[in-house]
């Protein structure tokens, strides 16, 4: 069995959220620059680091744009410039 990758999380997210096709397409690219996501969306979600893997999780919060995030340490695994562009 492959492992999904952090696209079709993404995916599977903006469809459960019912976020139109553009407008997750236009976030998603946003959030993909903000966090550097590029190269990792393909790569199966067990294989990431840690930075990594919250880096996706954070875009996956955002994907579907929610007006109340509540979050527990969301920069734990993260480096600096990850943190900084969190915050």
């Amino acid at each position: 069995m492959v492992s999904p990758a952090p696209r079709d999380s993404f995916d599977l997210l903006a469809k459960i959220y019912q976020v139109p096709y553009r407008d997750y397409q236009q976030h998603l690219g946003l959030l993909t620059d903000l966090f550097e996501l590029s190269p990792l969306l393909s790569i199966p979600v067990r294989k990431l680091s840690l930075g990594q893997w919250m880096r996706c999780e954070i875009a996956a919060c955002l994907i579907h744009q929610p007006k109340l995030l509540l979050w527990d340490e969301p920069t734990i695994g993260l480096d600096v410039v990850a943190r900084a562009r969190i915050r």
